[in-house]
């Protein structure tokens, strides 16, 4: 037993060895592992009397370990403060967090009664800063006919209740007797695992709208499905599009040795997956040419376009150079020789952006598809140099203006 670092209520604890990390399982922040350095962080990151930021962080962590698959979900230096910043939820999410947490607790048991634990252990699970807002909000669900009140503090939900759970009361649907209405119904507002851009993987998602078109010619079948998608956990919203084809069909056998169909199926989210996300400081770029080139260049890197990534990557160090020294003669090696002349660039820095722009020009002469991982070092040369040129040299001149001089 112990202390949870989060809420400072009584925990259970575990420090697992060989590792820099605790586990925590509280009843209020819920379950999940913190890293040595973010514990570090905690002390000035979470001020004990800033009610509001340990009300945020621990609904966090609850939302976390609702959407992964995660035994442990992580906190750690990466992941806090993005946790930190993370806004409590609006009345209405409150509302159905509650309802959420209730018909968890009573499962196929619809017209049960779920008995009310320590208001304060509730603020995790909801996303208020305190067991009072707790309270008010379960009377506010009372008076807007939600749940119900049941003797010895228990509460249960009401018909209105279970219609805010759509995908419940479609589990409660007999499917001989359900209208289409209902069987619509059924269809969204139901959970499943998709790819959220934001929290970047796989959360749990609501379904909100769902079409699908199909066609067949003889033997061959295909459909397309799509679906609008809204994050449980940070309320992204997306559009995830399955399309199959019957000649993709493939048979496999199963665990069992079973010999099992698996259907043949591709996945296409709008907007894509995010490969690599755009920097910080991408907004703070002040050419618009320069930021458009950026633009599209994460573009082609989230879509698998490889070979126009690279070529983009030439393009953003052309307009760069031509920027910082104009246009010199002798193309690149000019371009570069002249950075290096004016300053800009160090001996050692014009060796390595020389490689860039040989890899773009591989690309846009000859075809050259580079790996993803060495793509992926390619656009880390062009980001460092962008931002050193462009954002930290702005930076530095505000430095020099504002600090005060020496007294003579």
């Amino acid at each position: 037993m112990g202390f949870c670092p989060i809420c400072k209520t009584s925990a259970n604890l575990e420090q697992p060895s060989g590792g820099d990390y605790r586990r925590v399982e509280c009843r209020k922040c819920g379950k999940y592992q913190i890293t040595g350095s973010a514990l570090s962080m905690l002390e000035t990151r979470l001020p004990a009397n800033d009610k509001k930021a340990v009300a945020r962080l621990s609904h966090a962590t609850r939302l976390m370990f609702s959407t992964t698959d995660a035994e442990w979900p992580e906190i750690n230096s990466v992941n806090l403060d993005d946790m930190l910043k993370r806004p409590l939820p609006t009345i209405d999410r409150q509302m159905a967090n509650l309802l959420v947490w209730t018909a968890a607790q009573l499962e196929d048991d619809h017209l049960g009664a779920v008995e009310l634990s320590d208001e304060e252990d509730l603020t995790g699970v909801i996303g208020t800063i305190d067991g009072r807002r707790v309270h008010e909000l379960i009377s506010r669900a009372e008076s807007e006919g939600l749940i119900e009140f049941v003797p010895d503090n228990c509460i249960s939900i009401t018909t209105q209740g279970w219609a805010r759970l759509s995908a419940t009361v479609a589990e409660k649907a007999e499917p001989m007797m359900a209208s289409p209405a209902a069987l619509a119904v059924a269809k969204v507002d139901r959970i499943i695992k998709a790819h959220c851009n934001k929290c970047r993987g796989i959360t749990n998602s609501w379904v909100r709208a769902e079409h699908t078109v199909t066609g067949n010619d003889g033997p061959i079948s295909w459909s397309d499905s799509f679906e609008v998608l809204q994050c449980c956990g940070c309320d992204t919203l997306s559009v995830r599009q399955e399309h199959w084809f019957s000649e993709w069909d493939e048979m496999d056998y199963d665990q069992y040795g079973r010999m099992v169909m698996r259907p043949g199926i591709k996945e296409v989210y709008f907007p894509a997956p995010t490969v690599r996300a755009k920097p910080e400081w991408f907004d703070t770029i002040a050419d618009e040419v320069l930021r458009n080139v950026l633009d599209e260049l994460y573009a082609a890197l989230n879509a698998g376009l490889n070979v126009l990534a690279s070529i983009g990557v030439r393009t953003l160090l052309d307009r760069a150079g031509y920027l910082l020294i104009g246009d010199p003669r002798g193309g690149f090696e000019g371009k570069l020789s002249a950075l290096q002349t004016g300053g800009h660039i160090s001996a050692h820095e014009k060796t390595t952006l020389e490689a860039v722009a040989d890899a773009g020009n591989a690309s846009a002469h000859r075809g050259y598809t580079p790996t993803v991982e060495r793509l992926g070092h390619i656009v880390d040369i062009i980001e460092n140099f962008l931002h050193r040129a462009f954002v930290l040299a702005g930076a530095a001149e505000d430095i020099r203006k504002t600090t005060p001089a020496r007294q003579k």
